[in-house]
């Protein structure tokens, strides 16, 4: 469920610990000139089994891809359960002598992976719109989509971006090949504390932030646009078959962003749910009951306080 977490530690006993224990090993380091010509910034990283510590002059950032970590840094592409990540966290607190009050956590990725009922790739294809934040396409990694606002100067909204991939293609020997993964991410502190109800890893060993972060992503997934070829919609009237053709066409819904009715979208998409809705089978409902069952067998024995030893 949780994919990558970015940490700030300021205790300075912490750090110091941190910096002189034996498990660390040396990576490097790194010193950059500051905009004022005078000041130096360094960097010295080390790592702890695919952990990143990057320890600056007033703080350590911890880059930390709990996922890879509990399958050996190999992948990502299995079920993740919110018990796997609470001990895998416990684990780490005991093993380097953690202090989770004091792990701030500034950047979260959370998501969860299901089977696609149809081929990942057409999936992915088909998804074009996550309120009116159009899909695009991720430069890098085949058959993956992200979405978020942007300025107008086109940089991108880090508050919050929904991101939807083909896992089973990035890992296929570690699962099915129609694996598809539905992902949230942010790099604010404001969406973490106020979404999800965290601020230090320490308040991660509660249950309550994973039933908040079950409900965004069901909730998030719920305001996707899905053009769904499929749809076998019934008892539809002459103009109803008329306007599933338009809906169905990827242009009609970019026209549709420039009309000078700021609701007009918000509409459309309306009529259109409408009448896919007729079809009780319909590939937006199968995806999102998958979404449902997983999170559920996901958060399934999740406990509010974990045993201190593992």
């Amino acid at each position: 469920m949780i994919d990558f977490l970015k940490i700030w530690i300021y205790d300075k006993q912490q750090i110091e610990y941190l910096y002189t224990s034996p498990l660390l090993i040396w990576s490097g380091k790194n010193e950059k000139l500051l905009p004022d010509l005078e000041s130096i910034k360094t960097v010295v990283t080390k790592t702890y089994e695919g952990i990143i510590f990057n320890f600056y002059c007033d703080k350590l950032e911890i880059l930390f891809k709990p996922h890879y970590y509990y399958n050996g840094n190999k992948h990502n592409a299995n079920d993740f359960t919110v018990k796997d990540f609470i001990y895998t966290i416990i684990f780490l607190q005991q093993t380097l002598k953690l202090n989770l009050s004091l792990c701030f956590i500034m950047n979260i990725e959370y998501g969860i992976n299901i089977v696609s009922p149809i081929c990942v790739k057409h999936l992915i294809n088909y998804i074009k719109y996550h309120f009116k934040n159009e899909f695009l396409n991720h430069k890098g990694l085949q058959y993956s989509k992200y979405s978020t606002t942007s300025d107008k100067s086109g940089k991108l909204n880090l508050y919050k971006i929904i991101k939807a991939y083909a896992k089973g293609l990035q890992f296929p020997e570690f699962c099915h090949i129609n694996t598809f993964r539905f992902e949230i991410k942010s790099n604010r502190t404001e969406y973490i504390k106020n979404n999800i109800g965290v601020i230090t890893l320490q308040d991660m060993l509660a249950l309550e932030p994973y039933q908040k972060m079950s409900e965004n992503i069901i909730s998030e997934f719920e305001n996707v646009l899905l053009l769904d070829i499929y749809a076998q919609p019934s008892n539809l009237s002459k103009s109803e078959i008329e306007d599933l053709k338009e809906y169905l066409n990827p242009d009609y819904w970019y026209h549709i962003l420039q009309h000078p009715d700021r609701n007009k979208f918000t509409k459309t998409k309306n009529k259109y749910l409408k009448i896919i809705s007729k079809d009780q089978n319909n590939l937006h409902l199968k995806v999102s009951n998958l979404i449902r069952n997983k999170l559920c067998f996901l958060t399934k024995g999740a406990i509010l306080s974990p045993p201190s030893k593992i």
